[in-house]
């Protein structure tokens, strides 16, 4: 599934307008999807919180789940469930949101392994009960966190929080400062969100040193670099505007600072070119990200800057 990087093609059969009409996430829905000629029974389910309220969305968050002997010799070999990230609303602005998470996905790839892989499909949704007329969409795969461990040489946990101490430093440094510079406080490597396991918008892994853990981020869409319509500041952080950038990384961390620093300044035209060189993204969109990057690696680049915004900010 993630060894390529060439969007899919596959129909997704199901009981959509039931689902999008009750948006409840113990029920089930059973469906197929279709791909190549072949069909592969699913069974499909809800995510999310905010995004299943009819105000705030349109179209649901979805996850699916595969026989995984069913889905032998196909692209789906190995997949138990995959969760799919879909648009929030039909027009092209919520196309824009969608894609420019999945290459904030694709940008964190560029900078550390400890980043879930993603798949872009152009999925046409079929609904069973013939309710909703079909449609064909950009969305995309993200892949499970037991394999995403695996490949980092850890295994995934289920714990209700940890404290700072035991969070793998050099890694929870980069990915803090990665999430400043795309503006994103909606995450927490330690607590857990008001209901659910640790961590909110975020995953542990164990390793890669004794009794430590590796946060594994996931869910951009609040950030300031896609500064999507839906998203809502903090006030518990006093931000205003989802585009202001607050440090969220902790003390203890510092030290681990400067080779992330360093880190995310040498990537920086390669993290710049993810989104200027789609192919996908309107060009005002793009333009956007650009400058929004660019200032952010300003802060970044700049000593006294750094010092003021980042290290002296920490908690």
């Amino acid at each position: 599934m993630f060894a390529d990087d060439s969007p899919l093609a596959i129909t997704l059969v199901a009981t959509l307008s039931q689902a999008r009409s009750e948006r409840d996430k113990k029920t089930v829905y059973p469906g197929e999807v279709r791909w190549q000629g072949s069909t592969f029974p699913v069974e499909v389910t809800l995510r999310g919180n905010r995004r299943l309220n009819r105000e705030v969305c349109a179209f649901l968050p979805l996850r699916l789940n595969f026989d995984k002997k069913g889905v032998a010799n196909s692209v789906f070999e190995g997949q138990t469930d995959l969760k799919l990230v879909v648009r929030c609303r039909a027009d092209s602005r919520h196309a824009d949101y969608l894609r420019s998470e999945f290459l904030i996905y694709k940008a964190l790839n560029l900078l550390t392994p400890l980043s879930y892989s993603v798949r872009w499909v152009d999925v046409t949704y079929a609904d069973s009960d013939k309710r909703m007329e079909d449609r064909t969409e950009g969305a995309f795969f993200v892949e499970r966190l037991g394999r995403l461990a695996k490949r980092n040489g850890g295994e995934s946990v289920a714990v209700e929080k940890i404290e700072v101490a035991q969070l793998d430093a050099p890694a929870a440094a980069l990915l803090n400062l990665f999430q400043f510079l795309i503006a994103n406080p909606d995450y927490s490597m330690i607590s857990p969100p008001p209901s659910g396991e640790c961590c909110h918008n975020a995953k542990l892994v164990t390793g890669p040193n004794p009794n430590t853990y590796t946060p594994m981020i996931y869910d951009f869409d609040s950030s300031g670099a896609i500064s999507a319509k839906y998203a809502v500041s903090s006030a518990v952080l006093k931000i205003d505007k989802v585009t202001e950038r607050v440090y969220m990384g902790y003390c203890e961390q510092n030290g681990d600072l400067p080779n992330a620093r360093a880190q995310l300044l040498a990537l920086r035209a390669q993290l710049i070119a993810v989104s200027s060189d789609d192919t996908f993204l309107s060009q005002a969109k793009k333009a956007r990200i650009m400058r929004f990057l660019q200032t952010g690696f300003e802060i970044l680049a700049d000593d006294r800057t750094f010092e003021r915004k980042v290290v002296g900010a920490c908690r």
